[in-house]
């Protein structure tokens, strides 16, 4: 009752007023209309997305008639608006991302990660991750990842890894495991971030914190470090600890 009072403008926006003769016009020459996508104004106010299709039919009143199916499309327009922002989100990152398989081959990475590792899309894809190891980090490394990973589904770390020219670069990684819901692992998803120049930066600031940047050797701070483990050491042994000193006359001028 509520809805055959109603105007037809009431249920629509007007924002459709251009589409909605379009269809009138498809409807006019070809007798039906559709598939099409637009907006119901609901009761309560509120929008909702409809997908409709319709032909003409004679009821025998002589009047034209438009019989239609309306299908609320909400559910599956936010799966889909969900899966286009992950898209994006996957093409757009300024991070690496690397999907494998169970065993660690690469079924699909992002433009980032061919960025990172200087290997096109075409040449990673179905090689295992293994192929970017930079040799730094011994097999004890890798075991204890994939134990952690495996326990308890992520892992996070730095480690150094090789690009396709050779070079080493730094990196944290993050990798996750995706399960099905029998809780099966189908997929591991890895989120690598180049850390190189922070890496450099860090040693630059430990050079410039522990080496003389005239001659290159350790300052009095790392000395003293390395002093009081050498007394731990030392004592802890019991053992005797000799310590050499030498001047060089004239060598304050020179530093000066």
């Amino acid at each position: 009752k509520e809805l055959v009072s109603l105007d037809y403008w009431q249920l629509t926006p007007e924002k459709y007023r251009a589409d909605e003769a379009l269809q009138l016009q498809a409807l006019a020459e070809r007798g039906n209309y559709g598939p099409y996508e637009k907006e119901y104004i609901r009761k309560d106010g509120q929008l909702v997305r409809v997908r409709l299709i319709g032909m003409s039919v004679n009821l025998g009143d002589g009047r034209s008639h438009i019989w239609s199916i309306v299908e609320d499309i909400t559910a599956a327009k936010q799966i889909q608006e969900k899966l286009l922002m992950a898209a994006q989100v996957f093409s757009e990152a300024h991070e690496g991302i690397a999907i494998t398989d169970p065993r660690g081959a690469i079924i699909d990475v992002n433009p980032a990660f061919c960025e990172i590792s200087g290997y096109s899309r075409d040449e990673i894809l179905g090689h295992n991750s293994r192929m970017l190891q930079s040799g730094k980090h011994g097999p004890e490394f890798y075991a204890e990842m994939w134990r952690i990973l495996i326990d308890q589904g992520h892992w996070q770390g730095e480690l150094w890894n090789r690009r396709k020219n050779g070079e080493l670069y730094a990196e944290l990684l993050t990798i996750s495991a995706l399960r099905d819901t029998a809780g099966n692992v189908v997929n591991y998803v890895g989120l690598y971030a180049d850390i190189t120049q922070i890496k450099q930066q860090q040693q630059k600031l430990e050079m410039m914190a522990h080496y003389d940047l005239l001659t290159g050797l350790p300052n009095r701070v790392l000395f003293g470090d390395r002093f009081q483990l050498a007394i731990a050491h030392s004592n802890r042994n019991n053992s005797l600890l000799s310590v050499c000193y030498l001047d060089l006359d004239g060598f304050k001028p020179v530093n000066d």
